[in-house]
Order: structure tokens, then C-alpha cells, then sequence
């Protein structure tokens, strides 16, 4: 056991260290240069297919049928949620989204900045959307979908040529 600060080093470049099957490694103080957190624990994508008409205008939001669910490994992870999807709106249309995690609304697109706002009849235009949720804290299953709503008395219609869109979360490790 060497003496307090005086630096001990274990094998040389390049060796490796076998730990048998049912052995423990136990560290009572700090480990370090093991790399820190941000690295990807898992990706789970959802995809939908079928188009979706809604015309609730805002505060009333509708499901789009978009969402995935994800089993954090560690409460300390975050979530990084990515979503696009295609929508066909009318003339002088536009509308709200908003993404959550669960029964929360995690993300919304206020009514001062529309996702879409366009003077063109049925103008299909994309939408995507990135988020990093740090506030999931469990590692019970979450669900996120996104839910969208008209600014306006035209109806929207979400995914309408039955395009392939997709909700990807990934856990990113603390």
C-alpha cells in the first residue's frame, strides 16, 4: 500500500487485466479516467404510418399517433427525443405541437411561434423536432408521444400520403 500521495501504477501500455467470473471489484475512493458520462445506453424508434385528421384547435391537444416508450437504465440519464412528421394544412392554416413524457407536456409550440404558417392550399410541409429531457428521473418505463393542435377552424391532417415517420428516444448515460 503505498503511502498518501505517492502515485502507484498498475501494469504497463498495452496489458490487460483479467477479472474471474464472481469476483468484485470494489472502490472506496474516486475513479477516474474511465471516460464521464454522455455515452448512448440504448435507441428505441417508433414509427406510424397512418394519416391523422384532427381539428381540435388549442388549448385541446390530439394525439397524432406518434410515441415510443423507453426504460431508462439509470435516473441520472437523460432523454434525447427526436421526432418528424409530414402534415397537410389548408389555407391560412397553422398549428401547435407539443411533445410529452407521459401525461406531461415537456415541450410546446406556443401560440407566438406556430410550427406552421403558410397562405398555400394544401401545403404538405415537414416537421422535426429535437429535445433533451434531463428531468426523467426513473428507470420505469416513459412514454413520449406528440400530440398537435389547429390554430385555426381548418382541420390538419398529419401523415397524410402514409409516409413513414418515426419518433426516436435515446438514452444518454450520466
Amino acid at each position: 500500500s503505498p503511502a498518501t500521495g505517492t502515485a502507484f501504477t498498475l501494469g504497463d501500455s498495452g496489458d490487460t487485466f483479467t477479472v474471474p467470473s464472481g469476483a468484485t471489484i470494489l472502490n472506496s475512493g474516486t475513479a477516474t479516467g474511465f471516460g464521464g458520462g454522455g455515452k448512448l445506453g440504448q435507441v428505441v424508434v417508433g414509427e406510424d404510418t397512418t394519416a391523422t385528421t384532427i381539428a381540435s384547435t388549442a388549448p385541446t391537444y390530439t394525439d397524432v399517433g406518434l410515441s415510443v416508450a423507453i426504460t431508462p437504465s439509470a435516473t441520472s440519464s437523460s432523454v434525447y427525443v427526436h421526432f418528424n412528421m409530414q402534415a397537410q394544412v389548408g389555407s391560412d392554416e397553422s398549428f401547435e405541437m407539443r411533445l410529452m413524457r407521459d401525461t406531461t407536456a415537456i415541450w410546446t409550440s406556443n401560440t407566438d411561434h406556430h410550427v406552421f404558417q403558410y397562405n398555400v392550399n394544401d401545403l404538405r410541409m415537414w416537421a422535426t423536432v429535437m429535445y433533451k429531457d434531463d428531468a426523467i428521473s426513473t428507470t420505469s418505463a416513459t412514454t413520449y408521444k406528440v400530440q398537435c393542435a389547429t390554430a385555426g377552424s381548418d382541420s390538419v391532417i398529419f401523415n397524410m400520403s402514409g409516409a413513414n415517420t418515426q419518433i426516436v428516444a435515446m438514452e444518454i448515460l450520466a
